[in-house]
């Protein structure tokens, strides 16, 4: 959703020294521009903000962001504040400018991104993105929006910067319910799956999101609309922690990362050190015969991959997901694979009512998501 600020492409500030060239992003809080230093000729990102009433003495998200930026040490991957400059109606808060543009853009237009040999690019900046969270850990910060919109990258993936800390706390356990974006939220963050959960490990949270991210940089995906019990996709992944290898051509050793990343128990769940490990002696994250191939048309709402190549029907009710979900076999959901077919064509086999929902059932079926609508907040 668009902000509702005047466009400010022509001003400038500190007399003179930096001014806005160009609005490059905009979001619901907020909108950000490329300044130039007159002084260095120097790029800069301005991150323009409505100044909150009581600020600075009451808490807001942009007292937050600051804070934050003031607590945490410089690091190369995290971008860094280099000034704010206050007016009685605006925050101007003058970043490191990286002009590849955001990982979400990249993820989708980006042949470096998405091409078919692209576990090189996918190591180097996800662990690049580890290392800036493992940075604020550290000391204390804990995201809680990790996210490809939040993350600045160049056009080969040398350059990762983590953004936007409007979000983050610096408080190991929090409270706050539903914080962050959907896609990327933990089932904790969310209530858990009874949704009567009262608080969460924020640190546990952020390795849940990265998780995420790591299969939107793999896949060009989202797993799931939701970590929750009414998304079909979710359900299938709680009744069989390997179902997501069995409609995406993940290779075992990242099937296990995605095992460990998604424990549903935050205190079992893979610490950032182990899942920097695993990524690290990680090979090939999908298997090379069916790996994302780069398109010369893709926009927001294309696929990266061929829908054809997943065809995981969903045959059951709602009230049925339910209690599959509360019984927790493993053993409830097999993968079946026809002899006298491609080893592409993946059936779902449930054995409680034996039926198969395969390519030619009229059952609505799961399927994993494009990249969603970018969202800048």
């Amino acid at each position: 959703m668009p902000s509702s600020l005047p466009s400010f492409v022509g001003f400038s500030l500190e007399y003179g020294r930096f001014e806005l060239a160009e609005r490059v992003g905009e979001g619901t809080y907020g909108d950000v521009y490329l300044a130039i230093d007159a002084l260095t000729n120097k790029s800069y990102a301005v991150k323009c903000l409505r100044r909150p009433k009581g600020y600075p003495a009451e808490p807001s998200l942009e007292r937050t962001e600051i804070q934050v930026h003031q607590k945490l040490p410089h690091h190369p991957n995290i971008a860094a504040l280099k000034r704010v400059v206050e007016t009685p109606d605006y925050l101007f808060m003058v970043m490191e400018y990286c002009r590849g543009g955001d990982l979400y853009e990249n993820i989708v237009h980006n042949p470096k991104f998405a091409g078919p040999d692209n576990d090189d690019v996918v190591r180097k900046v996800f662990l690049k993105l580890v290392d800036a969270v493992m940075h604020c850990h550290r000391h204390g910060v804990y995201h809680r929006d990790l996210k490809p919109e939040n993350v600045l990258v160049d056009r080969d993936g040398d350059v990762v910067k983590l953004v936007d800390f409007g979000l983050a706390t610096m408080s190991r356990s929090s409270y706050d319910i539903g914080c962050g974006s959907s896609y990327y939220m933990s089932p904790e963050c969310q209530g858990g799956l009874d949704g009567k959960g009262r608080g969460y490990s924020a640190e546990a949270n952020d390795v849940w999101s990265l998780g995420v991210m790591l299969i939107n940089l793999a896949c060009g995906r989202n797993p799931w609309n939701q970590a929750c019990i009414d998304d079909p996709t979710f359900s299938a992944f709680l009744a069989n922690a390997n179902f997501l290898a069995t409609v995406l051509p993940l290779t075992a050793e990242f099937n296990h990362i995605i095992r460990r990343v998604f424990d549903l128990d935050p205190r079992r769940r893979a610490s950032l050190a182990e899942l920097r490990a695993l990524v690290s002696s990680c090979k090939h994250f999908m298997q090379p015969m069916r790996r994302v191939t780069p398109s010369s048309s893709v926009s927001s709402e294309s696929t990266l991959l061929d829908e054809s190549e997943f065809d995981v029907y969903n045959a059951e009710s709602a009230a049925t997901k339910q209690q599959r979900l509360f019984a927790r076999s493993a053993s409830l959901w097999t993968v079946s694979t026809s002899s006298s077919s491609s080893s592409d064509n993946y059936s779902l086999v449930d054995p409680c009512d034996r039926s198969i929902a395969s390519k030619t059932s009229s059952t609505e079926p799961i399927t994993l998501l494009d990249m969603p609508t970018r969202h800048i907040c």
